[in-house]
């Protein structure tokens, strides 16, 4: 594993023996500075030498993560040119974490955030996994920058992610992804039912110019639902607002491109601004962390009763 033939100590964690250079790791981690300060637990005879041997003694540092930290501590350079994945940057974050490694920490938390972005530009057609070791991670090393995504992810899943027999998730975190669910479901379905309306700016100032705005209601609504039930954006998109969003973002130009004596490309504009959700953002309540950059925003009038803070 690690073993370094110059190394100056020997580090037992989880009954795994690890030969390494003491002052890199003291200079790196608060907790292995204080414990070389001490006495060690006996003295090992290795490589023909002998080193100090230090047992360490962290509640729940597992093997994995320690030899996760160990590759980013002892090659940072070669480890930070490749894109972890979500398993390793997580042992990383949870080994540094218990021993202090703050620029570990820091470099882990920031692939997280990248994997689990709030930003409505990185959410993605599917399910992200796994939302719910995500989601746990997020309180276990104290990441809330994390956890609204998790959340999103865990709601959009089919029974949250949880399997019909076993389900691991908290007696709080289930009701708020139930009633965040019966939020989001009911937001879309209000953003479905509204077609295109001839409000664009220009197309109230030129009202002639605006294809939508000659049509009445009732024929505005016929095209607007022949799109919905042709590409079931309804029920598709149902727990899934946010991939509706994106879909309505990439459908509704393709429409006024092909057809613009149909689709008013302005107003179809204006629709997205209008179907992102927006004034749902000035409750400013939302699950487990603070308003993030996201149209769809899961609010809460009483979070002190629902939210999982910790």
């Amino acid at each position: 594993m690690f073993w370094y033939s110059d190394g100056s100590v020997v580090l037992s964690v989880a009954d795994t023996l690890f030969k390494l250079h003491r002052s890199r790791l003291a200079s790196q981690s608060t907790y292995l500075q204080d414990l070389f300060d001490g006495a060690p637990d006996e003295d090992y005879d290795a490589d023909g030498q002998t080193s100090p041997l230090y047992v360490v003694r962290v509640k729940g540092l597992k093997l994995f993560d320690f030899s996760s930290l160990l590759s980013i501590v002892e090659d940072p350079f070669n480890n930070r040119r490749n894109e972890p994945d979500f398993a390793l940057s997580a042992a990383i974050a949870r080994a540094a974490k218990l021993l202090g490694f703050d620029q570990a920490l820091s470099w882990a938390v920031e692939q997280l955030e990248k994997m689990w972005s709030n930003k409505i530009t990185d959410v993605e057609s599917g399910p992200l996994e796994p939302a719910q070791e995500a989601l746990e991670l997020s309180r276990i090393v104290d990441i809330p920058s994390i956890r609204k995504r998790a959340f999103y992810e865990l709601m959009r899943m089919p029974s949250f992610g949880q399997s019909e027999a076993i389900s691991s998730l908290s007696v709080a975190d289930y009701k708020v992804l139930t009633y965040a669910r019966e939020k989001m479901a009911q937001h879309w379905s209000d953003v479905i039912n509204k077609s295109p309306t001839g409000r664009a700016e220009c197309c109230i100032k030129n009202p002639s110019k605006c294809s939508i705005k000659k049509d009445n209601a009732m024929t505005r609504n016929y095209r607007w639902w022949a799109v919905v039930h042709r590409e079931n954006l309804l029920q598709h998109h149902l727990l899934d607002p946010l991939g509706g969003y994106l879909r309505l973002k990439i459908l509704l130009p393709l429409e006024a491109a092909k057809d613009p004596a149909v689709w008013c490309s302005h107003c179809c504009e204006e629709g997205l601004d209008r179907r992102s959700g927006r004034p749902l953002e000035r409750p400013r309540r939302v699950v487990g962390a603070s308003v993030i950059e996201m149209p769809f925003i899961i609010t809460h009038t009483r979070p002190e009763t629902l939210l999982p803070i910790n």
